[in-house]
């Protein structure tokens, strides 16, 4: 009965910690047999569930860390087209569309607190392109719309300057991306000092 309990617990796919298990207890009931002569029935079982469950182990490890390395992979390139978009918006004057790449919780900027922010984008030059240093999940948001916080890169017209954000990730229900980030907060290092959004009167909608 054990090495069968073991066997199914060895074989779920991607689930490491009952695979483990199985090959825990597949490994208990081949001592067993072993000690226990006349019991010659559960051999092959239990020797499936120890090494079954070792391999479906590592393979169940390999494929949750490819999809955390993939759903990153989507999350980076998704914050790199945001913010390249946002920063471009702003530059071009285009201020409802830009309104419109902030989460849906928060009240966008209004015209009199972007100034500043705008205003030192133009001295900036024309943004090219806005890349990712480094990114990290927010640990106390919400599992089904994780917030990432994102270290990046804004390349200008001779030379790139540094900048943060935060950034919601949401499924595009057209279907064309897999995620769509939103801003929740940006900051860029600019020559004549930092600036950020949102600006400290901005606040969250009731």
């Amino acid at each position: 009965m054990l090495a069968v309990i073991a066997v199914v617990l060895a074989v779920v796919p991607l689930c490491v910690p009952l695979n483990l298990i199985g090959a825990v207890l597949g490994g208990l009931a081949r001592r067993r047999i072993a000690a226990s002569p006349q019991m010659i029935r559960g051999r092959g079982a239990a020797t499936i569930a120890l090494w079954g469950g070792l391999l479906m182990a590592i393979v169940g490890w390999w494929a949750w860390w490819a999809a955390a390395d993939w759903a990153e992979d989507l999350a980076q390139k998704s914050v790199s087209r945001t913010a390249t978009q946002y920063l471009q918006l702003l530059q071009d004057g285009e201020l409802s569309k830009a309104s419109a790449m902030w989460a849906p919780d928060l009240v966008p900027p209004t015209s009199a607190q972007l100034a500043p922010f705008m205003d030192a984008l133009d001295g900036m030059g024309p943004i090219q392109a806005v890349g990712i240093r480094s990114m990290q999940p927010v640990t106390d948001g919400n599992p089904w719309q994780p917030t990432w916080s994102a270290w990046l890169v804004v390349t200008v017209d001779g030379g790139t300057v540094d900048g943060s954000g935060q950034f919601d990730m949401t499924p595009d229900q057209s279907g064309l991306q897999w995620l769509i980030a939103r801003i929740r907060s940006i900051s860029i290092s600019t020559p004549t000092g930092d600036v950020s959004l949102p600006v400290e009167s901005d606040v969250s909608v009731p």
